[in-house]
């Protein structure tokens, strides 16, 4: 609910960035939950120090993801 309130007070162009990102489809690339929660604690919930892994997390995922869509070509 208050995330969607702060949503709604974007300036429209953050308003589509984040329409954008909620119809990406991740299919099984997901972070599961145990590794949320491991980044989350080594970095003490503070998601500006964890920005980099954060990314480079979801950079890899999709790394891999691009691998097995050129596999199954």
């Amino acid at each position: 609910m208050e995330t969607q309130r702060r949503k709604d007070e974007l300036p429209e162009k953050d308003k589509r960035l984040f329409e954008q990102l909620e119809r990406v489809k991740i299919g099984r690339y997901d972070v599961t939950c145990s590794v949320a929660l491991m980044i989350a604690e080594v970095y003490q919930n503070n998601a500006i120090n964890a920005f980099n892994t954060i990314f480079a997390l979801g950079f890899m995922k999709g790394q891999r993801a691009e691998k097995a869509r050129q596999k199954r070509r």
